[in-house]
């Protein structure tokens, strides 16, 4: 079993559940109008799939012992425990912590198949179905990981990590009411679940249900003001509404918090040429595609007075 002494996988674990299932964020979905959340930077850099080590000044591994003593890194913990389980074979909580780090490199499969390992050796490990789930997650094997999820229920009904992993496979599989009630039993779990708010008013805006998406993300902004990218889905719920003034707010929050999200400015900029400040809408356009948003020099919308001032802002880059 785990050395719960040793501070190193409970750091590990640690990092996990804040990293655990950001997808609906990564773009891997439409979501319609609604600005995508990518993998935060302080998690790691820009680089879809979560693949590399997180970039901290202390190793998400282990905690520092002491001020003189350099933390191990992910790579380093896993050859610790390559290590361990050739000399303890059969001790499932192995097999479970380097399912963690292969996860957090990105190496899903491998996660898998130390959870597979896992599990066969303690059929009763709720979490090591949980964490099999969320790598199924990420290989976009939902049914596979609902069926993780379910029994990691059926063995721990009050594990709102498999609530929330099973609201997001349902999320990608399209199964609307499902995933928001998941959500919802996640959030009764957990309260202050930030992530479940998030991802059910994702969810919410999907299924055309604004008012529910609206509460979701004010509740995030309540719990986490400084989340650039609650503010971000708001202000498009808020464009749904036609509540445009609100919107600007914003993302003008958003690109204050995030001053190189491009796609707060491409917003921003939509919002104010429709407010008829073809001035700075046009500014924001430019400063978009400045910072790598392809959409911002194709033109706005489908509306033809949209498309009328995307032509001239083109004209004036």
């Amino acid at each position: 079993m785990i050395d719960m002494t040793n501070p190193a996988p409970i750091a590990i674990i640690a990092i996990i559940s804040l990293t655990a299932l950001l997808c609906p964020f990564c773009g891997q979905k439409d979501t319609g109008n609604i600005p995508e959340k990518e993998t935060e930077k302080t998690w790691e850099e820009k680089i879809p799939g979560k693949a590399n080590i997180p970039k901290t000044e202390q190793g998400p591994g282990e905690k520092r012992k002491s001020p003189g003593q350099k933390p191990k890194n992910l790579h380093d913990r896993l050859e610790d425990l390559n290590r361990a389980i050739r000399e303890n074979p059969r001790d499932p909580g192995l097999y479970s912590e380097r399912g963690m780090v292969r996860y957090l490199l990105g190496d899903y499969r491998g996660a898998v198949a130390d959870y597979d390992a896992a599990i066969a050796l303690n059929p009763k490990l709720a979490d090591a179905y949980v964490r099999r789930g969320e790598a199924k997650n990420a290989l976009k094997e939902y049914a596979g990981a609902i069926d993780d999820f379910n029994e990691a229920i059926r063995l721990k009904p009050r594990s709102a990590g498999a609530y929330f992993g099973r609201g997001y496979a349902k999320h990608m599989l399209e199964r609307y009411n499902e995933s928001i009630a998941d959500y919802g039993l996640a959030i009764d779990l957990e309260k202050g679940y930030t992530k479940a708010y998030y991802n059910r008013g994702t969810v919410r805006f999907e299924a055309r249900d604004y008012k529910g998406a609206l509460e979701d993300f004010s509740r995030v902004i309540d719990l986490e003001p400084d989340d650039a990218f609650a503010y971000l889905r708001r202000a498009a719920v808020r464009e749904k509404y036609g509540e445009l003034r609100e919107a600007l707010e914003d993302y003008t929050k958003a690109i204050g918090l995030r001053p190189r999200e491009a796609a707060a400015y491409y917003s921003r900029g939509k919002v104010r040429l429709r407010l008829k400040m073809d001035e700075e809408g046009c500014e924001d356009i430019r400063k978009a595609g400045s910072l790598g948003w392809k959409a911002a020099s194709d033109g706005m919308s489908a509306r033809s007075e949209e498309r009328r001032v995307g032509k001239e802002c083109r004209s004036r880059w």
